[in-house]
């Protein structure tokens, strides 16, 4: 489909318009809000979104990429073709474009910028500074674990959008402060992290997924033939200390 685009004369309008269906595709196949951002559909997934290519920001960018290679082309034919009025009227146009919503977007960089923009511009966006700190937490997106159920990774994916109902979400910031605070008497604005992560209602869930990360890696690390000691208690200048797990590998330890 690039290859076609790119050497193609198809307007802007239509990459819009494939754009656009193709958002609609995925909100329906991945059961998301109608309100879901269009950078949480086309940011690469590293930044925080799905990775699917937006062909009215992307394609522009690589038709003036291949012309740019056509003027550093060796072939004499080609270097007088690059001299040609058509030549020139087609980089003039194609450098018009690259403009999309009041940025100018010509390269990855532009790319990357444009979509940090746009996810910090929604509530769903937030706290995505980090997301691509670890490649290996990103894989199951691109490459679903066959041992996820086809549910399972659909709602993942909505853990992970923040597209999840709650308070916070549903009142875009619209509503006073007193009305988005979680309904279980905790006083924090209900979002999906304070669900997650800080919510009394759900400790026991929080605590069990926390054991359970906890004994796969001990029994994975042992399989391995690595000791491991669970909840040492150790004694220090600052006071007891408890880590969850000590890995030792030949003379080191985790």
């Amino acid at each position: 489909l690039f290859h076609t685009l790119i050497l193609s004369e198809a307007p802007l309008k239509v990459l819009g318009e494939v754009d656009k269906m193709t958002r609609e595709k995925m909100r329906k196949w991945l059961k998301l809000p109608h309100d879901t951002s269009n950078a949480q559909i086309h940011a690469p997934v590293r930044l925080g979104g799905l990775g699917i290519p937006e062909l009215r920001v992307r394609i522009p960018c690589l038709r003036l990429k291949r012309l740019e290679k056509m003027a550093g082309s060796d072939d004499p034919v080609v270097v007088e073709l690059a001299r040609s009025e058509w030549f020139a009227k087609a980089t003039t146009k194609l450098g018009s474009q690259l403009w999309f919503r009041g940025q100018k977007i010509s390269n990855n960089a532009d790319i990357n910028s444009y979509y940090i923009r746009s996810l910090k511009e929604v509530r769903d966006g937030e706290g995505l500074d980090e997301s691509g700190d670890c490649s290996r937490a990103l894989q199951w997106i691109t490459a679903r674990d066959p041992r996820m159920s086809g549910g399972d990774y659909v709602k993942a994916l909505q853990v992970r959008l923040n597209v999840l109902p709650t308070k916070v979400r549903g009142s875009r910031g619209n509503r006073p402060k007193e009305d988005i605070l979680c309904r279980f008497g905790c006083g924090r604005p209900e979002s999906l992290p304070h669900i997650l992560q800080g919510c009394h209602k759900t400790h026991d869930h929080r605590i069990r997924r926390h054991n359970l990360i906890c004994k796969r890696i001990s029994e994975a690390c042992q399989k391995a033939n690595r000791k491991v000691v669970e909840e040492p208690i150790i004694p220090t200048s600052r006071g007891i200390r408890k880590p969850d797990l000590i890995i030792y590998d030949k003379n080191e330890a985790v």
